[in-house]
C-alpha cells in the first residue's frame, strides 16, 4: 500500500515513516497514485483532492475530524488497515484519552484507570472487587456504577453497546471493540 505523507513536521514525517515503512511505502512527494493520505493539519493549509483513505491529524482539539496527536503506539497501523473507518477502542498510556472511530474522547482519572483495566480484560468479565481494587483501591458500588455511567455516555453516544455488564461477574468490552493485541495479551 503506498501512502502520502503531507507534514511539514520532520519528527511526525519520521515517526510515521518508522511506524509504517516496514509494510507499506510511505512517500512524502506524491508521484502517481496513492492508496491513503496522511494529512497533517497543523503545519498544512489546505487538503488535496484525493480520492483515497484520508487520515488528518492535529494536536490541536479544535481541529474537526481528526485525530489527535500523539497517537497511541499502533494506533496509526490501525487506521491505515481499516478499510470502513470503524475502529477497535484504544487507551492511550500517557494522556487521559480513548480513541474511538474518528473521535478523541477526553477521560478523567478514574475514567482512564477504569476503562484500560477493561480493556486489559480482553474481552472477559472484571469483577467488582478487581475494579475496587485497582482503580479507587477499594470503593463502593455505587462509585463503580456512577463511573461504568460516565465511560458509558462518553463512549455509548452513537448507540453502540460497547460496555457490558453481569451482576454476577461484572463488566467487560463488547469483544467487537477490542483490539487483537489485548486479546492476545489476555491468553498470556
Amino acid at each position: 500500500m503506498k501512502i502520502w505523507v503531507i507534514s511539514r513536521d520532520k519528527y511526525l514525517k519520521r515517526k510515521i515513516e518508522l511506524e509504517l515503512g516496514n509494510e507499506h511505502e510511505v512517500v512524502f512527494d506524491c508521484e502517481g497514485i496513492a492508496d491513503a493520505l496522511i494529512f497533517d493539519a497543523d503545519s498544512q493549509d489546505a487538503l488535496p483532492v484525493f480520492d483515497g483513505r484520508i487520515i488528518k491529524l492535529s494536536r490541536s482539539e479544535e481541529s474537526d475530524g481528526a485525530y489527535q496527536l500523539p497517537l497511541p503506539l499502533g494506533e496509526l497501523k490501525r487506521l491505515i488497515s481499516k478499510k470502513d473507518g470503524a475502529l477497535p477502542l484504544t487507551v492511550s498510556k500517557n494522556a487521559k484519552m480513548a480513541y474511538l472511530r474518528d473521535k478523541n474522547i477526553k477521560l478523567t482519572t478514574h475514567e482512564h484507570a477504569l476503562l484500560s483495566l477493561l480493556i486489559s480484560g480482553g474481552g472477559s468479565y472484571v469483577s467488582r472487587e478487581k475494579i475496587a481494587k485497582n482503580v479507587w483501591n477499594g470503593a463502593s458500588d455505587t462509585l463503580i456504577n456512577v463511573y461504568v455511567h460516565y465511560l458509558r455516555e462518553k463512549l455509548e453516544a452513537d448507540g453502540d453497546k460497547i460496555i457490558l455488564s453481569s451482576r454476577k461477574y461484572g463488566y467487560k468490552i463488547n469483544e467487537k471493540y477490542i483490539t487483537e493485541d489485548a486479546k492476545e495479551a489476555k491468553e498470556c
